[in-house]
Parts: C-alpha cells; structure tokens; sequence
C-alpha cells in the first residue's frame, strides 16, 4: 500500500511540478552565482587596471620604488577547461567524478 502510494505522488502532475519548480530555482541560483563571479572578477580587473594606472603616472611613480609596490595581476582565465560552463545534473542520479 505504502509503496502504491509513493509510486502514485512520483506520477502526479503536482509532483512533476514541484520538481520543475525545484530544477529552475536551482539553475537560476548557478545563473545568479555566475553573475556575481562575473562582476566580482570585473570589480577586480578594474580596480587593479587603476592601480596600475596611477602607479605609472607622476608623482607616484617617484614613490612607487622606494615603497615597493608592484603592478597589480589581472585576473584572467587562461585554461579553456577551466573557461567552460559547468554541467549541472540535477536528475538526482549519482554520476562518475570528472576526470
């Protein structure tokens, strides 16, 4: 009896939705996310590029030396395996971890 009814919650049309509702929150959370890596990664790169910028301008460029500054890095993603959009399963099977 038990086993009938989950069978029957996992075929109703209201479970279907339910997991529909659960997949789109969850792929709108990684888009949110991925946006505020973007934005984050572009705060840095521009506030660096200033950094860099005003180091090379006069009079800080005088001082530059003798406090020991260093040109900022920009941040920027150079590994195409590292630039690619990550898979998201939420089929709740397990999956081989990725080579």
């Amino acid at each position: 009896m038990l086993r009938a009814r989950s069978e029957n919650q996992n075929s109703s049309p209201l479970w279907k939705s339910s997991d529909a509702k659960i997949t789109i929150y969850f792929v709108d959370k990684a888009a949110s996310t991925e946006n505020k890596v973007a934005f984050a990664r572009q705060l840095y790169n521009d506030v660096a590029t200033q950094f860099n910028t005003k180091q090379a301008q006069f009079p800080t460029n005088l001082v530059r030396g003798l406090a020991g500054a260093t040109p900022a890095e920009l941040w920027q993603i150079d590994n195409d395996a590292e630039r690619a959009v990550p898979k998201i399963d939420l089929s709740g099977r397990p999956s081989a971890p990725p080579a």
